[in-house]
């Protein structure tokens, strides 16, 4: 393991926008969130995020493996760590086709249900790869929580919350983010809600 790097290639990004100056409101009420222009053909790296929290002036780590952590199982083997302090971040698209983050535990699943009631929808779905990408600017197993193509509507589990400090996806398949909940949340204009329930036969 080893730190990433903190080159920075300007071609990426055409502008970083924070919170205090981006507002955007769902259909259930108003939240703050930031976001990142970028150029429309253009994804994000690892680099770009490590900018964006730079900028944000957060305690942050984004630490490169060898080998991949694009699953909760490999991101478990390289750290070390309990899965239950892993976060796994979702896309979903709601009856609407407005798109949502839902961030839990490694170690719980998202519930579909709950999230949709908690949106205010009738039901959700996991958004498709190429959704994701479009959306966020990554790939699946490299989606971090925070610092996507455009403000996305995120709900984090309140199970994550109760932790100081959690690992997910760096913006490569073979980085992670330690971040604290608190820090995602604030930067995010995250909601904080029950959406997530065991494993089976967990």
């Amino acid at each position: 393991m080893r730190w990433a790097s903190s080159h920075f290639n300007p071609l990426s990004i055409l502008r970083i926008l924070f919170s205090t100056a981006a507002h955007h409101r769902c259909l259930r009420g108003g939240y703050t969130l930031f976001s990142v222009e970028v150029a429309l053909n253009s994804g994000l790296t690892h680099e770009d995020l490590e900018r964006i929290l730079r900028e944000a002036g957060v305690d942050y780590r984004l630490l490169e493996f060898e080998g991949h952590t694009m699953t909760v199982e490999a991101a478990e083997r390289q750290l070390g760590v309990d899965r239950g302090r892993i976060i796994k971040s979702m896309l979903y698209v709601d009856d609407q086709g407005r798109p949502l983050l839902a961030i839990v535990t490694g170690d719980r699943l998202v519930d579909e249900v709950k999230l949709a009631e908690v949106c205010g929808v009738e039901r959700v779905r996991r958004a498709r790869p190429k959704a994701v990408r479009s959306l966020t600017g990554y790939e699946v197993g490299a989606l971090p929580p925070l610092g996507h193509r455009r403000p996305i509507r995120t709900i984090i589990d309140s199970r994550v919350m109760r932790l100081e400090k959690v690992y997910g996806g760096g913006g490569a398949i073979n980085r992670l983010l330690e971040i604290s909940p608190s820090d995602i949340k604030r930067l995010t204009g995250a909601e904080v809600a029950d959406i997530s329930r065991p494993m089976e036969g967990g």
